[in-house]
C-alpha cells in the first residue's frame, strides 16, 4: 500500500494502538517511534464488531485497483464476522437478571451456579460473582482455588 495514488498517501489520522483490551489491529501504520499506530483495528462489541479504518480506500476506489478490493474485502469480512466467545462462564448465585440479560445478548455462554465446587475448575474458565452476594467462608477458599487453577 506504500505507493497509491501520487502522493504515497495510503492513510491519514491513525489510530494510536489501544494499550489494552480486546482488540485487533488490522493494519499497522509505521512511524518515527515504531509501530504505535494503525490504520485498520477492530474493535468487539457485544454480538458484533467495530471495524475502523483510516486508510484512504474511498479516496483511491476508482483510482488504485488494490484500494477497491481491500474496501470490498473488508465489507464482505465484516459480513460474514462471526463474534467468538473468550470462554464458557459460571454466574455465582446472581438474582439480578439485568446480568443474565447482559451476558445473553453479549453472546456470552454462561450458567447460573448455586457454589463454587472442585468441578467448575474444569468446566470454566471464568467466575462471575454477583456483587450483591456474600461469600461464605468455604466460597472464599474455593473462589482462592479457582484462581490458582
Amino acid at each position: 500500500m506504500k505507493f497509491w495514488g501520487t502522493n504515497n498517501i495510503t492513510a491519514e489520522y491513525n489510530y494510536k494502538k489501544p494499550l489494552f483490551g480486546s482488540y485487533r489491529v488490522l493494519a499497522d501504520t509505521a512511524g518515527v517511534q515504531g509501530l504505535e499506530w494503525c490504520s485498520l483495528i477492530e474493535i468487539p462489541f457485544y454480538k458484533g464488531t467495530y471495524i475502523l479504518s483510516q486508510l484512504k480506500l474511498i479516496d483511491y476506489y476508482f483510482e488504485e485497483p488494490a484500494a477497491s478490493l481491500l474496501f470490498r474485502n473488508i465489507l464482505i469480512y465484516a459480513d460474514k464476522r462471526k463474534m467468538t466467545v473468550p470462554a464458557n462462564l459460571a454466574l455465582l448465585k446472581s438474582t439480578d437478571e439485568k446480568i443474565s440479560t447482559f451476558l445473553s445478548d453479549a453472546g456470552i455462554t454462561f450458567e447460573n451456579v448455586d457454589k463454587i465446587t472442585e468441578k467448575l475448575y474444569s468446566q470454566y474458565k471464568i467466575l462471575m460473582i454477583d456483587g450483591a452476594y456474600n461469600l461464605t467462608e468455604n466460597d472464599k477458599i474455593n473462589t482462592d482455588l479457582f484462581v490458582k487453577s
